[in-house]
This record gives C-alpha cells, sequence and structure tokens, in this order.
C-alpha cells in the first residue's frame, strides 16, 4: 500500500459549525464566518494534470472530508461533497452525496470521499465515491454528478466544498468539519 501525500488543505481560518442555532432544513455549505466559503483548492496545474492535447496527463486524487453531527431532535443528516466555491450549496455541482441518516438527538461522526481522475484534455472529474453517517456505510459508486470545463491551470481559484443538510430543524441540531483534504 503506497502512503497518501497531502498536497491541498483550506487556507483560511477554521469552519464554524453547521446550523448556528438555526431552525432552518436547507443545506448548508461550510464557511468560516457565513459569508467566507470554506474552499479546500484544486491543486495547481503542476500537482496535477499538466499539458494539453494529446501531451496533457492524468492524475489520481481523493478528497476527504470528515466530522461530527447532533441532532438535537428526530432528524437526519446528510453530508455532501461538492465542486465550487459558493456559499450557497445549489451553485455547486454535488460529486457525492451521503443517504440522509438518522442522528436522532445523538452524537455521530461522518464522512465523505471521492477518488477521481482528473485531467487537462477532457477537463471533466470522473471516478466513484463513499460516504458514512453514524457508522451507516453508503456503497461506493460512480460519482452522483460529472464536474465537466474544470480547469487545471486555475491555481487555487476552484475547488471543493462541505455541504450538510438536517431533514428537521432543531436550534440543537449541529455539525462539524473537523478534516478537509486532497491526497494524491
Amino acid at each position: 500500500m503506497s502512503n497518501a501525500s497531502v498536497i491541498s488543505t483550506p487556507t483560511v481560518g477554521k469552519p464554524r459549525e453547521l446550523n448556528q442555532g438555526g431552525t432552518g432544513t436547507a443545506a448548508l455549505v461550510f464557511s468560516t464566518d457565513g459569508d467566507t466559503t470554506y474552499l479546500l483548492p484544486l491543486p495547481s496545474a503542476g500537482q496535477l494534470a499538466s499539458g494539453s492535447g494529446t501531451t496533457g496527463r492524468s492524475s489520481m486524487v481523493t478528497v476527504r472530508a470528515w466530522g461530527r453531527v447532533t441532532g438535537g431532535t428526530t432528524t437526519n443528516y446528510t453530508a455532501t461533497l461538492q465542486y465550487g466555491t459558493s456559499t450557497t450549496s445549489t451553485d455547486n455541482t454535488t460529486i457525492e452525496a451521503s443517504t440522509a441518516r438518522a442522528v436522532n438527538s445523538a452524537d455521530h461522526e461522518w464522512l465523505i470521499e471521492a477518488t477521481f481522475v482528473i485531467d487537462s484534455v477532457s477537463d471533466k472529474i470522473q471516478g466513484f465515491g463513499r460516504s458514512m453517517v453514524a457508522n451507516l456505510l453508503d456503497s461506493e459508486a460512480a460519482l452522483d454528478n460529472v464536474p465537466t470545463s474544470v480547469d487545471v491551470t486555475a491555481d487555487g481559484t476552484l475547488g471543493f466544498v462541505v455541504a450538510g443538510t438536517f431533514s428537521a430543524g432543531n436550534a440543537s441540531n449541529t455539525s462539524h468539519l473537523d478534516g478537509f483534504q486532497i491526497v494524491l
């Protein structure tokens, strides 16, 4: 088994907890202050696939995110890995989403992971993902959506975000993003 090398981590602050005492049920993107996305930047072309036309090459990478969740009431939680930079979940492309799992008035962990190939010729991210909430693992499957027009020369201006959704609003619902990284 080879050793994975972390090639990207978020560069701004620490993500605040999701919910912040709110009672909504819409997907929320982790942010540092509600306005600044907690972005995991897509590494530079030098670290990933570079070149053009038939001279391009591909790279296989894995994006991992994990954390804790507490249901303040009878509720389900869904963790979502998205390609994009927006604090508005619907503006990003969901590449992997967990099944909504019960976290009813209890503390649990969650993780989400996508392994994919990226290259400078197709400008796509293609691969597979898996996720777990409350120790219930979703089967590994092809990515939920394939991002297109992925510019590997954008040098850190594009990337990934994580969103979470509670099925029932409660001021005590919380989710924390404890780790977020790209490994080569």
